[in-house]
């Protein structure tokens, strides 16, 4: 009866085969000679998370255009790449938090090999959220167990908001790669009795390019410092370690030290900026965005792992509530917010999450009356969260395949003049998407506290008031831009990005200024955008020069039968004919220019009386009037 078992309590024989299929579904423990079964299963498993993970992150990758800040990191990794037509609109230096340029100079090495277009940014992304996946695995596995590992794994590739940021040609996605693969090399550092030299070096290595892709990447050296010292782990490290290992993080900081050096006043004029910005939202502002993307279900899950750890607080456990600790106070004290700053610590939440899925499902086995029965919990635990994950992950699918600036970019390539200048309504990064797809000249409209870069290269700084928003892009630059004939057309989207703005105000007030600023100038409506039949987008050209006309009156001669006068006229409707009136009579019809411009030889009709009115009016309704004319 080899090929038989007697089930427990029954007397009954149970087959091989039966056996086998409760061993792949965890109804029992692997047996010595089934270990190779099991590593096959997790094996398959893995297989199968990962597929969810490169499935999710590379669907329809080009669906959409960039957003602003995509189209930055994208045109400074083209300027690398050797593209001189971007140099004109792209700067190789942060405006924003004085990022360095690490992701981009990977971003120019995926150009070289697949050419510049918006969907390469994306996909070097996409590979660093994908890799992300298996860093989970084994940091799962390596503080914990290989069921931790796969639950972790789960977790993480099925989180919508990382799904959402691994899609996006921003810098988060490789920033949660390096700190995750940071804080590998230091568990295994710390959970290692031999070769800890290696992972000490392994982790100096990888903090310092999780630095120089952004600069919050510091924080695995917080996270790690607070770890050892809690711990009292720091007392065993010898003093040739920490030269070691700090000789080995200058050696890989190395381009981000030359790039400072190379022109540090700017570097830390433009942090000093970003320092300042801050955003007025709620106190539970990252939980609500978590929870937009994720639903309610993963965020609660990661704050009730959190507080059963602190219980548990295994050195696995304090590593991880390090992690999650330091990252959360920083970003929740920071006065700045976006929604893309929590991603480094999504795989932090999801390891922890797991573990104690596991833990409990281990303890409900240990007191259940039908054990077997009992280690289908946590395989149903993972199956029913990651089912749960559906909808969230076809929401974030779906908003990312809107048409926007892309096609109004594309449209103005093809349907302006080369040097015809443009202005969107932005947060700062819009008018780069414009530049990006369409090499014309763009430039803001709106409240910001970021830098702009002019075309041609030229960084202004933004004029900070003593108190609110600066407003130099919506009062001081848009008129002038418009009347000295920069900026020829106006672009309009109500799209608005995911980040807080640092004004409450600054969506709906901006958004009204803009209408105002396009019916000042008299735009004229070119083209529209639409996604699902509904507009998204609107493109006009400029209609005049000024937002109201102006009329002078020159070279007066009097005579018996009248006046004559010479009429400039100003401001009118570009290229439009300006009917001229004085009291009711018609004077004549004139041309105006191609900057609404015209002059005209009239005569003024005896009697002329100060109290009469000149009227020049054009088809658009544009109007001036000037009184107070005598015959003498």
């Amino acid at each position: 009866m080899k090929a038989s078992r007697t089930f427990p309590g029954s007397g009954l024989a149970m087959p091989s085969a039966a056996r086998a299929v409760q061993r792949i579904l965890g109804l029992a423990p692997p047996l010595e000679h089934e270990r190779a079964a099991v590593i096959i299963r997790d094996a398959i498993l893995a297989i199968g998370v990962l597929g969810i993970a490169l499935f999710t992150r590379f669907w329809m990758l080009g669906g959409t255009g960039f957003s602003g800040d995509e189209a930055v990191y994208s045109g400074q990794a083209a300027v690398i790449a050797g593209d001189s037509e971007m140099a004109r609109y792209f700067v190789l230096i942060s405006r924003g938090n004085s990022n360095f340029l690490m992701f981009q100079y990977l971003v120019a090495g995926a150009y070289h090999l697949f050419g510049i277009t918006d969907a390469v940014p994306r996909m070097v992304s996409a590979v660093f959220s994908t890799l992300t996946v298996p860093i989970a695995y084994e940091l799962g596995r390596t503080l914990f167990n290989r069921r931790v590992a796969i639950g972790s794994a789960i977790l993480l590739a099925a989180s919508s908001y990382t799904i959402a940021l691994g899609r996006l040609a921003l810098l988060d996605a490789a920033l949660g790669f390096f700190f995750a693969l940071s804080m590998l090399f230091a568990a295994k550092w710390i959970r290692s009795q031999h070769s800890q030299n290696l992972w000490l070096y392994a982790f100096a290595a990888a903090a310092a390019l999780a630095i120089q892709v952004k600069v919050t990447g510091v924080l695995v050296v917080v996270i790690a410092a607070l770890y050892l010292v809690a711990s009292g782990q720091i007392r065993k490290i010898r003093l040739r370690q920490w030269v070691g290992g700090g000789a080995v993080f200058v050696l890989f900081m190395a381009p981000a030290l030359i790039e400072f050096a190379i022109d540090p006043h700017q570097f830390l004029a433009l942090l000093g900026d970003s320092t300042r910005r801050l955003s007025n939202v709620p106190s539970g502002y990252y939980f609500l965005k978590l929870s937009s993307y994720e639903g309610f279900i993963f965020p609660t899950l990661w704050v009730l792992a959190v507080l059963i750890a602190v219980r548990w607080r295994t050195q696995g456990d304090k590593l991880l509530m390090a992690w999650i600790l330091v990252g959360t106070l920083f970003f929740q004290l920071y006065p700045l917010k976006a929604y893309n700053y929590l991603l480094p610590l999504i795989p932090a939440y999801s390891v922890i999450t797991a573990r104690v899925i596991v833990s409990i499902a281990d303890r409900i086995v240990a007191i259940a009356r039908y054990p077997r029965l009992a280690r289908m919990v946590a395989p149903v635990a993972f199956g029913a969260l990651l089912l749960s994950t559906v909808a969230p992950i076809s929401n974030t699918l779906a908003a990312q395949q809107q048409p926007g600036l892309r096609e109004a970019a594309m449209w103005l390539a093809e349907h302006t003049p080369k040097d015809a200048g443009v202005m969107t309504i932005s947060q700062g990064s819009a008018q780069y998407a414009i530049s990006f797809y369409s090499q014309r000249d763009a430039y803001p409209f709106g409240r910001f506290r970021l830098a702009t870069v002019m075309p041609g290269g030229e960084i202004l700084p933004p004029q900070l008031p003593s108190n609110g928003t600066p407003r130099d892009w919506v009062v001081y630059w848009p008129p002038r831009l418009i009347e000295g004939g920069v900026v020829s057309y106006l672009v309009y989207w109500i799209d608005q990005p995911d980040d807080p703005p640092d004004d409450p105000l600054i969506v709906t007030e901006t958004q009204r200024q803009f209408r105002g600023l396009v019916e000042a100038y008299g735009g004229q409506l070119m083209y529209t955008v639409y996604s699902h039949h509904e507009p998204t987008v609107w493109i006009y050209r400029v209609g005049k020069l000024l937002p109201h006309p102006s009329l002078n009156v020159a070279d007066r001669v009097a005579s018996k039968t009248g006046l004559d006068i010479q009429v400039q006229g100003a401001g009118y409707s570009l290229g439009s004919a300006v009917t001229v009136y004085y009291h009711r009579t018609r004077l004549g019809v004139f041309q105006a220019d191609a900057q609404g411009r015209f002059t005209a030889q009239v005569r003024l009709p005896a009697p002329v009386r100060s109290s009469y009115q000149l009227l020049a009016i054009d088809s658009a309704g544009n109007r001036a009037i000037v009184t107070g004319l005598k015959a003498t």
